[in-house]
């Protein structure tokens, strides 16, 4: 890679004898494309955050870490990918710590700043329950800067009581044996999980993510992608995470847009480019204050890639 280089990082998660593996992607401080300090000094870095029983190189994930003007980490939840420890279909909170303690790492010990957080699926409920979390909380972990300033979350559920109705074939293996062996091919691994009845209860009754979202730092703005293709998430769940950040009257109407991406579905099979490119000409017009990065009016606000 031309003026970039990838480095493996092992994170201590809170499991003890567990680390959180990612790969830190760094852009040379010295090529033209690379804008890295951030006003305050600090290295700024983006943090890319895959979905349920993903790792950190699927859907659009290495592509976008390669066009990006920034560092950025990508990395495995516990119990996916090269990451081992715990897993629990319905126990988002192991997520919330182990996006925690990245942050918490990649601030105090290597100096970055996180400046951006591009979420997929269930990386995106996590993103939002952390920065949702109390100001002491983040300022642990963040430092003096208790917000970021960018958010990508990429085909977020809002109706999380709609879990029983995707994983609905579940049903056969709990009324057989009680629970549901969930065979899967991740990373080029075959690899199985258990799934528990009470696991997919507790993750639909999960409450809409609309305390979360009011919590948000107004001054974060957002980008809201979601493929008009997706068979396991609506395109409606999109438009609530609008209207939600609408609603919210301290916030301006140029810090949120929502584009829905022609053709995609949950994963962005054959649509990763778009994906990229389009968070890559937001991520620029945000960065500039004194441009529009959303609109005050559903008519200009929302579009189709």
């Amino acid at each position: 890679m031309t003026d970039q280089q990838e480095i493996e990082l092992r994170i201590p998660s809170i499991q003890p004898g567990v680390d959180i593996v990612g790969l830190l992607h760094r852009v040379d401080p010295s090529s033209n494309a690379s804008s890295s300090a951030s006003n305050s000094g600090q290295r700024r870095i983006a943090l890319i955050l895959h979905g349920l029983l993903a790792h950190k190189n699927q859907c659009y994930h290495r592509a976008l870490a390669s066009a990006l003007p920034i560092d950025s980490f990508r990395f495995d939840f516990r119990g996916n990918g090269d990451t081992g420890g715990d897993w629990t279909m319905g126990n988002l909170g192991n997520d919330v710590e182990d996006l925690s303690s990245v942050i918490r790492h990649l601030h105090h010990e290597h100096g970055y700043a996180v400046e951006l957080i591009v979420a997929h699926s269930r990386g995106s409920m996590v993103s939002w329950m952390y920065l949702s979390r109390p100001e002491a909380d983040l300022q642990r972990d963040m430092g003096e800067k208790t917000y970021v300033e960018k958010l990508v979350v990429v085909s977020a559920r809002w109706h999380m009581h709609k879990v029983l109705e995707s994983y609905a074939r579940f049903q056969e293996g709990f009324d057989k044996q009680g629970f549901y062996e969930w065979n899967i091919t991740s990373a080029g691994k075959k690899r199985q999980y258990i799934v528990w009845p009470n696991d997919l209860q507790a993750m639909s009754q999960l409450t809409t993510p609309v305390n979360y979202v009011a919590k948000l730092n107004t001054n974060t703005h957002v980008l809201i992608l979601h493929g008009t293709a997706d068979r396991l998430v609506d395109q409606q769940d999109a438009q609530c995470y609008f209207e939600a950040l609408s609603s919210n009257r301290a916030r301006h109407p140029d810090t949120h847009r929502l584009h829905f991406v022609e053709g995609a579905d949950h994963m962005y099979r054959g649509c990763t480019q778009p994906v990229v490119d389009h968070v890559l000409a937001w991520f620029s017009a945000s960065g500039n204050k004194t441009e529009q990065s959303g609109a005050a009016t559903p008519s200009t606000s929302t579009s189709r890639l």
